[in-house]
């Protein structure tokens, strides 16, 4: 929580104003009762109200002097206060911070924990952190980002750390998930709730991730460098506002991208597809790239979108860039770009 800025009051020249003040009263009172002497000549009744209107001026003028007092007297309240909230201002800052600082040490305390129980409490008490301030969510991301890319042993069954980290996993994705219905969703950021945390940057690299699921997720980067997604990857409607690396990862199971929109560079260069990978629908607004990605299973492009078709692209073997319209292409299967650059070679030639 930022301390509140507060405007500093400026200090008038008190000093300047009264010595003034109380010079341009003597001067007025002297200039009024000369003045109405000289209308008065000699009569003593007329310079006797002469002195006496002379002083009234005075005492009228000395009374915008008390005024200037009571105005200083006012501004000195009103310093006193500011200074007051100032101060009362800093501490509640401090005491916020440190009391942030404390759960965040205890939460990631928690998670160095020999008992899962106990990790998955520290994973809990950091969601309620970001929840509860959003100044910090980004380091909350990072912190259980940091923590599904420790080093994993699989066991067979399944150990308790193994739903910790799906815990975690499931942490994430619902802090990502666009709140907003399908069919009202455009390209832009929602605004931040609770449950949606936004512009935030994912880095999984090296993880060991088990059915991850990034369905309808908002992300602002999103990096899964040597990453290994087991069983299902699912990644439908997924936006990434800017750029994608799925360099050296692993999928061992369907990996799933349709209608997922790429704001940026996607990159999935030697990438493993060891089951099937669906990007019908998906959208590629700069770079995709999937140089020496080894597909062993189908890989399904049926509706892609190009937005940037002259870009330096490298598309899996089998897909490249159809016909441009408006700006945007569409990716189809080599034999039909090849009936098509064949039907533009005969319509060029004599």
């Amino acid at each position: 929580m930022p301390v509140p800025e507060l405007r500093p009051l400026r200090r008038p020249p008190w000093g300047l104003l009264i010595t003034g003040g109380v010079l341009t009263l003597l001067a007025v009172a002297v200039g009024v009762i000369s003045w109405l002497h000289s209308l008065a000549g000699n009569d003593p009744l007329l310079r006797m109200d002469a002195v006496r209107t002379g002083f009234t001026v005075a005492f009228g003028a000395g009374g915008l002097i008390t005024l200037a007092l009571i105005a200083r007297r006012q501004w000195l309240q009103e310093r006193d206060q500011r200074h007051r909230e100032e101060v009362a201002a800093g501490v509640e800052f401090d005491a916020t911070e440190r009391r942030i600082t404390d759960l965040y040490v205890k939460a990631v305390d928690q998670l160095g924990s020999e008992s899962a129980a106990v990790r998955l409490g520290g994973l809990y008490a950091l969601e309620r952190l970001g929840i509860s301030h959003p100044a910090h969510r980004q380091v909350v991301v990072n912190v259980i980002c940091a923590y599904l890319r420790m080093p994993y042993q699989r066991e067979d069954p399944p150990s308790p750390e193994h739903q910790v980290r799906i815990a975690a996993q499931r942490m994430l994705t619902e802090r990502f998930r666009d709140p907003r219905p399908h069919e009202v969703r455009d390209r832009t950021t929602p605004e931040a709730t609770p449950e949606f945390w936004p512009g935030m940057i994912a880095d999984l690299s090296g993880a060991e991730l088990d059915d991850l699921d990034l369905r309808n997720c908002h992300l602002l980067r999103l990096r899964c460098n040597a990453t290994r997604f087991r069983a299902r990857a699912m990644f439908g409607d997924l936006t990434v506002i800017r750029t994608a690396f799925f360099h050296e990862s692993r999928f061992d199971g369907p990996a799933q991208f349709p209608g997922a929109h790429f704001g940026g560079a996607a990159v999935f260069d030697d990438v493993e597809f060891a089951g099937p990978a669906d990007f019908g629908g998906a959208v590629f607004a700069s770079l995709g790239s999937f140089d020496r990605a080894v597909i062993a299973g189908e890989l399904d492009f049926t509706g892609a979108e190009v937005r940037q078709p002259s870009a330096r692209h490298a598309w899996p073997p089998g897909w490249g860039i159809g016909d441009e319209v408006d700006g945007v292409a569409r990716l189809v299967p080599n034999s039909a770009e090849r009936d098509r650059a064949s039907h533009v070679e005969g319509m060029l030639t004599p």
